[in-house]
């Protein structure tokens, strides 16, 4: 019963999530973290126009994905689309605290790497030795990714 009813509240957060969007067309709304599917966000994206999304911790999902259409993707939407991290220096985690940094610049580096080349990466998230090809998105749609996007959503940061 409890599964069911966290699933049904799960349900309902998400689409009253999108009915906000809807009703505060003047505010700019940041999603955290992307749809698992990119035909899904591009709908989520054309029908809520004030609609940005985060991409922390969903690069798997994108990674198993037809990559010309998740590379058309990101060019057509590349000024809604921000680079963001699911990791915590702190918490929870017991590993040494030069372990975790290393983790996190080894993540970094390849989803760059996914982003920036066309080189083959493992996508280690995925599955272990599941080889995929980089994007090779334009120098302009990795700057608005990593950079440009941050700023235009949050108005201030740089103050």
């Amino acid at each position: 019963m409890k599964s069911k009813l966290l699933l049904f509240s799960m349900i309902f957060l998400l689409l009253s999530g999108y009915h906000l969007y809807a009703a505060n067309t003047r505010s700019m709304v940041l999603k955290a973290g992307v749809e698992f599917d990119v035909d899904e966000l591009a709908r989520r994206f054309d029908k809520y126009p004030n609609l940005a999304a985060d991409l922390a911790g969903r690069i798997c999902h994108l990674q198993v994905q037809d990559r010309q259409k998740v590379r058309k993707f990101f060019i057509k939407y590349q000024d809604r689309l921000l680079y963001g991290t699911d990791n915590i220096i702190g918490g929870w985690s017991k590993a040494p605290l030069d372990e975790r940094l290393s983790r996190f610049a080894q993540v970094y580096e390849l989803d760059y790497r996914y982003f920036a080349t066309d080189g083959q990466i493992e996508a280690s998230d995925v599955a272990r030795g599941y080889m995929i090809k980089g994007l090779a998105l334009p120098a302009v749609v990795v700057k608005k990714l990593y950079y440009q996007n941050a700023l235009r959503w949050f108005p201030g940061l740089m103050r």
